[in-house]
């Protein structure tokens, strides 16, 4: 899912310009997943996890300026926060507990 379309299904929220100029978006109740371009993360189970989750924002960034996490492991930013873990499987399954988490807030 491209900006655009996330920004227009997000219902509230608001934006902020990142250090390095990019749009970083904070949820209120809504939950945006945002992916660096160059993470190993980008793989067949980036496609089935967004097959299993239609309705959920995935963007994926060309960059998001965590070069050194990037370089050494997959890693997703769940309204902002870092989730990582060793495997690709692994951190897909930790970022569901995490989306399960901010679901259970609201």
């Amino acid at each position: 899912m491209d900006v655009g379309l996330a920004l227009e299904r997000l219902h509230t929220g608001a934006a902020r310009k990142s250090a390095r100029g990019c749009e970083t978006i904070i949820m209120f109740g809504f939950v945006i997943v945002e992916l660096c371009g160059s993470n190993q993360i980008h793989s067949a189970e980036l496609e089935h996890f967004e097959q299993e989750h239609l309705d959920l924002p995935v963007l994926k960034m060309e960059c998001l300026n965590r070069c050194g996490l990037c370089r050494s492991r997959p890693y997703a930013l769940v309204n902002g926060k870092v989730v990582t873990a060793r495997t690709i499987s692994q951190c897909f399954e930790k970022v569901t507990k995490v989306i399960s988490e901010i679901n259970e807030e609201f």
